[in-house]
């Protein structure tokens, strides 16, 4: 699934932060605008020293900063493909889902290889260009974008497919920024922690036990988990009627 966040100024706390790990447990990464460089740090191993690091780095700018954490869906488990990336000196990106019309390697995510391939190709001024936005957002269907520059100026492609908290001070590209929660369905039980496959495109259903087409999976925001859509309508209905 993975989750990326938009942090326009103040401090995230750490609840949010282990939130996150537990439910994108395979690395996380900071993009943040220090004397008009963007600097990018990872970190895969301990949510804790991640957020020392975080909030280090907030007493020394209020400019805005990404933050992502990653759940694995292509390519390896590894600090390289660990968002955000660098698309060139002075901006940098992360994203969340997973692009479709791009071809991952054994090794590389397809966010990497789209960034390699595609994104670091592009004029330097693109993130200012609205035709470019656009296209990228038919690109990308569901998934989300985000860009930082220098400058601290960014960009969400498909930022309708997420949302703002109350105040329109961070950006968050879907809820598993929540605290998951343990749940029954008749003789399954869904766990808190994501346990999607390194297949493309697929994702584990944990109220079915199966894996599915991605496209056929969605967040339940009230349990906290991915289903797919037979599942879902099966917790609506039982809610209805009990």
């Amino acid at each position: 699934m993975c989750i990326a966040i938009l942090n326009t100024t103040g401090t995230l706390d750490l609840e949010l932060f282990i939130n996150c790990w537990d439910n994108n447990p395979d690395g996380a990464g900071i993009a943040y605008v220090i004397n008009n460089e963007v600097v990018i740090q990872k970190e895969m191993d301990s949510v804790e020293d991640f957020y020392l690091n975080y909030c280090d780095i907030r007493e020394q700018t209020e400019l805005p900063m990404i933050v992502h954490f990653r759940v694995a869906t292509s390519g390896i488990i590894d600090e390289a493909n660990c968002h955000p990336f660098e698309v060139f000196p002075g901006l940098a990106v992360a994203h969340n889902g997973i692009l479709n019309h791009i071809d991952p390697t054994p090794s590389s995510s397809d966010t990497r290889v789209f960034n390699e391939q595609i994104l670091s190709r592009l004029p330097r001024d693109f993130m200012y260009n609205e035709g470019i936005s656009q296209l990228l957002s038919v690109f990308l269907e569901d998934s989300k974008m985000v860009f930082i520059d220098k400058f601290g100026m960014f960009n969400i492609i498909n930022e309708h497919l997420g949302h703002w908290d109350e105040k329109r001070l961070n950006w968050f590209s879907n809820y598993s920024y929540l605290q998951s929660q343990l749940y029954t369905f008749p003789n399954k039980t869904l766990f808190p922690l994501s346990k999607q496959n390194n297949m493309r495109q697929m994702e584990y259903c944990e109220g079915c036990d199966a894996y599915v087409d991605f496209a056929k999976m969605d967040y339940s925001r009230a349990l906290g988990v991915s289903l797919c859509r037979n599942c879902f309508e099966w917790y609506d209905d039982y809610t209805i009627h009990h």
